[in-house]
């Protein structure tokens, strides 16, 4: 299968090349978005590994022209941000799956597998003809268990007819799936390829031949003479328990991906070295004042390529460390003055953390950040645990969901199993999940029935759902999907593909919740959230008699200031004003964004004085920021504050208009230019000189 990989990090795309190279895949490579653009629509590709911060074409902007073409190929982003917003902004545009950079290279290859299959009718993750299995997740070939020996071409042509068993492939088309760009071989070179497969086959004792020659066309999957050698349906009853210690041992091609990258890393080292130079310079002119903004602008950029391969040779720290680096030229070029001593301690920590690396075997590195087990809880301890989330199962099958139990527990879920005639409504009242796994085929309701009716109900129809099932047919896929589910797993399943595929339900189900939640421009609460958990806080007060305060802060003729200035100018100065808030006051306080201009603020078991004082220091900062427009314009933003003790009784509503009053009093008593504050026990007023 043929895999285009789009990614300005040469250390990152030669490290995928190489992992996909040992998985039996063609791979094309791109170092930006144009000329991933011009391969994409070239050649037929099975899937696309696309990086979203590209030069020329961004990857958002890549997704949205493919999608708009008509063209389907699967598409798995990488990214360094973890925005909810940019990422969903990603799935939105059409990519199908992303992962966050720094990433694990065999979670990257289980994500791609699972697309793979997606695309081609959620083919099992095994695939049979007759006697003949191809396990994708180990690139093996086997013939009544025995394994075969074959080349990875070979293999590849293998997978491809059984993937497609109704397609006839020309020469041309076989080229094009299965070889990179820099490497076609001629007509005479495919016969060669089908005859030395056709005879390995022979000699395991296939009797007969899977492959028939279309004459004059090209080849396809020959269909089973007898019906018997079909692949049989999975007999659920006979699953054996899944021993999770046969998921975590390493594959042969684990370990030829750990050797692979320990070579790529010292042919990287240069690479790498350069770019830690490039920092230190920038530090050093930071140390002397003379940052220049070209010099910081590539000093952030050579940061950001290190989150991304520093984690991927399985540094972690290293890859926080650099995310760091990065974050301080980003905010130092937003005009915000920082310590240069700040960035040479990084950097010195950033030197030690490579010195360790290239002291370390990097098959032990590896194996220490990505290959190590999750540790294992007993029984009861589980639901102690800090808890990745609520898993339930629903099947009538007990032995399945015994099986699944010990795959999920070690990852730190805590599993409820049910079987198919318990009251779903009940207990998902009374676990309150975080995901369903569902089987087609359930008693008295039928899964596809549940599902439906869940999508239906105001309380679930968010709830993430998955079915796993032995039926995969395109039939029932359709009714799965139609019904709403979001998943789908055929059984038999691979252990670590499953948590996978939940993991990245979980994880997408928590970011379209936090878009929902959170205003996207100032990554506060947003109105909606901020007013349910403000009646909480008010609850609580009653209850525990505690002073609870609520402060209002209004940017100041923020619409003059976009008419003037333009909107993404004013954007910076309510993105400023929440990172003031964030920074300056206690975790726990609640902020959030309640309108354009106004930020709400609800602090509780503080009085009005405490408020006053904590806000003093807020405005302080504001008030010596100063934002920079187009042609040299420089200005500077006014705020008003009010303020308000919560009073016994009051709704949140209440309370709101309260200190919207005191919030017009001072700003209709005073110029909206002030220079001091003065602190009064109900109000926090403007002064002007």
């Amino acid at each position: 299968m043929r895999i285009l990989v789009v990614d300005d990090d040469d250390v990152i795309a030669q490290a995928l090349a190489l992992a996909l190279g040992e998985q039996h895949y063609a791979v094309d490579l791109a170092s930006d978005g144009d000329m991933g653009w011009n391969h994409a629509t070239t050649c037929q590709y099975d899937a696309i590994v696309l990086d979203i911060m590209l030069p020329k074409l961004n990857g958002i902007q890549f997704c949205q022209r493919l999608r708009s073409g008509g063209n389907l190929t699967p598409i798995l982003l990488l990214t360094a941000h973890s925005k909810a917003s940019l990422l969903i902004e990603g799935l939105d545009a059409g990519a199908d799956d992303y992962v966050t950079k720094p990433f694990d290279l065999m979670e990257l290859l289980a994500r791609l597998r699972a697309l793979l299959r997606r695309g081609q009718s959620a083919l099992p993750p095994k695939i049979c003809w007759g006697h003949l299995r191809l396990d994708p997740s180990l690139c093996e070939v086997a013939w009544k268990e025995k394994p075969l020996k074959l080349t990875p071409k070979e293999y590849n042509l293998m997978e491809l007819l059984l993937r497609n068993p109704q397609r006839i492939y020309s020469s041309s088309a076989l080229i094009d799936h299965l070889w990179s760009l820099d490497s076609p071989p001629s007509e005479d070179t495919i016969r060669s390829h089908v005859k030395g497969l056709r005879q390995k086959l022979k000699s395991a004792g296939v009797t007969e031949d899977p492959i028939e020659t279309v004459y004059g066309i090209g080849y396809r999957l020959r269909k089973p003479i007898d019906p018997s050698l079909e692949s049989p349906k999975l007999d659920e009853a006979a699953l054996p328990e899944t021993p999770i210690s046969t998921l975590l041992i390493p594959s042969p091609n684990e370990s030829l991906i750990a050797d692979g990258m320990g070579r790529l890393w010292r042919q990287s080292q240069s690479m790498i070295n350069a770019r830690l130079v490039c920092i230190d310079q920038a530090c050093s002119a930071a140390k002397r004042n003379q940052l220049d903004p070209t010099i910081a602008i590539n000093a952030e950029a050579a940061a950001h390529k290190l989150v991304g391969s520093l984690g991927m040779f399985g540094s972690d720290r290293g890859s926080v460390l650099a995310g760091e680096v990065e974050c301080w030229f980003e905010q130092v070029r937003s005009t915000t003055p920082l310590s240069a001593t700040v960035l040479e301690t990084l950097l010195i920590q950033l030197h030690q953390e490579i010195d360790r690396l290239n002291n370390t075997p990097m098959a032990t590195t590896l194996l220490m950040a990505h290959g190590s087990p999750k540790p294992t809880f007993a029984e009861g301890d589980v639901k102690g645990a800090e808890s990745e989330g609520k898993i339930m199962i629903m099947n009538d099958n007990a032995a399945l969901r015994r099986s699944i139990v010990p795959i999920l527990k070690p990852w730190g879920f805590e599993v409820i199993s049910l079987p198919g005639n318990a009251h779903l409504m009940e207990a998902l009242q009374l676990h309150q999940p975080d995901l369903l796994i569902l089987d087609v085929e359930l008693m008295p309701l039928s899964g596809i029935a549940l599902c439906k009716t869940l999508r239906r109900s105001s309380s679930w129809s968010d709830l993430p759902i998955l079915f796993l099932t032995a039926l995969n047919d395109s039939e029932t896929l359709h009714r799965v999907f139609a019904v709403g589910a979001d998943d789908c797993v055929s059984i038999p399943f691979v252990g670590p593909e499953l948590v996978t595929r939940i993991l990245n339900r979980l994880e997408r189900s928590r970011l379209l919740r936090s878009l929902a939640e959170t205003d996207p421009l100032t990554q506060v609460r947003n109105r909606r959230t901020f007013s349910r958990e403000a009646e909480n806080f008010l609850r609580i007060c009653e209850r525990q008699h505690r002073p609870l305060s609520l402060a209002i802060v209004e940017v100041h003729h923020l619409k003059l200031i976009n008419d003037q200035y333009g909107d993404l100018i004013g954007d910076d100065v309510l993105k400023y004003c929440a990172q003031m808030l964030r920074s300056g006051l206690r975790e726990e306080d609640l902020i959030g964004r309640w309108s354009n201009e106004k930020f709400v603020v609800v602090m509780y078991g503080t009085g009005i004085q405490g408020v006053s004082q904590r806000l003093s220091d807020v405005l302080a900062q504001l008030r010596g920021k100063s934002f920079q427009a187009d042609q040299g314009n420089v200005f500077e933003a006014h705020f008003h504050v009010g303020l308000s003790e919560y009073q016994v009784g009051e709704t949140f509503q209440d309370l709101y208009d309260r200190t919207k009053q005191t919030l017009r009093d001072s700003a209709g008593t005073t110029s909206h230019f002030w220079n001091r504050t003065i602190h009064s026990p109900r109000l926090y007023q403007e002064c002007s000189d």
